[in-house]
């Protein structure tokens, strides 16, 4: 009985092992405007380790927007490119998402699937996303571009030259559930107590729809690596350029593909804050001690 119930404890002691480490957190941070934009809301994130390698990303913005939350969870590879890209909604007060887009990449080609009020929605069609591709539910860039724009550049992988990016819009299915939704929340908050909103939508999901024009790719252009000061420390950046229209983006990268800073000109910088790392993800910066019992605590977001 000793023998069996040791055994029985040795698998159990296993298996929370397996877990603590499926959640370990690697690293956290904010991206913020700068300058006069300061007091915008902010892009928390954390990433933590994925039992099957690479990582998992889960951000969102805070403060929450009209008491309502949109968490944006992706599984990335070692070079930090999306695997999986997906969205969670949640009306305020809620604890189970109210809408869920989910996409994985897989084969040079992407599919969705998701759920809403309206049941399970069909999977879709693959649809073929070969080479660099920046990836969007429309009208939800706002939401975390930085880590979208970030998987694109590492996606494509080059450090000499230009690449074509392709962005692809998806809508139709579980996401037109997700940004209709989205606008409802957003247009009650600013309603009187006295008036009324008539939303008028589909009984059933529309058809998924996968919205690029391959005439119109972006060019980007390795610019070369520059050294930034982050946390301290002088950080080694890869520096893309990326113009369209009389409009030129501009975006600096540390190893192993994480974002700094993104400037579309000078009232519009985003810059990477408050972050930490417990893990030696950005070489140049020191990995912080942390209990074991806060790295293995799954992320708050």
């Amino acid at each position: 009985m000793k023998t069996a119930f040791k055994s029985m404890l040795m698998v159990l002691v296993v298996a929370i092992g397996a877990h603590l480490a499926a959640q370990q957190k690697v690293a956290e941070g904010e991206y913020q405007l700068s300058g006069a934009n300061a007091g915008a809301p902010r892009q928390q994130w954390v990433l933590t380790t994925r039992p099957s390698g690479g990582y998992i990303l889960r951000s969102e913005i805070q403060p929450p927007q009209n008491g309502t939350r949109v968490l944006q969870v992706e599984e990335l590879n070692d070079q930090l490119v999306p695997a999986r890209i997906a969205y969670e909604f949640y009306l305020k007060g809620r604890t189970e998402p109210n809408v869920v887009v989910n996409c994985t990449f897989a084969n040079s080609s992407v599919s969705c699937d998701g759920k809403s009020e309206k049941g399970t929605a069909p999977r879709s069609m693959a649809y073929p996303c070969k080479g660099a591709i920046l990836f969007l539910v429309r009208d939800l860039s706002r939401f975390d571009f930085a880590w979208l724009m970030a998987g694109a550049l590492n996606e494509a992988q080059f450090t000499s030259g230009q690449a074509r990016l392709r962005t692809i819009n998806l809508t139709g299915g579980a996401a037109l559930e997700l940004t209709d939704d989205i606008n409802v929340a957003a247009l009650q908050a600013v309603m009187s107590p006295s008036q009324k909103l008539n939303v008028v939508r589909p009984e059933r999901y529309t058809e998924w729809e996968f919205i690029s024009d391959d005439d119109d790719v972006e060019v980007i252009t390795f610019l070369g690596t520059d050294q930034l000061e982050f946390n301290g420390a002088k950080v080694s950046a890869r520096h893309y350029s990326m113009v369209r229209g009389d409009e030129t983006a501009d975006f600096w990268l540390a190893a192993p593909g994480i974002l700094l800073k993104m400037s579309m000109g000078p009232e519009a910088q985003y810059v990477l804050s408050n972050y930490h790392q417990f893990r030696k993800l950005i070489p140049e910066i020191k990995a912080e001690e942390a209990s074991p019992e806060k790295r293995a605590t799954a992320p708050s977001l």
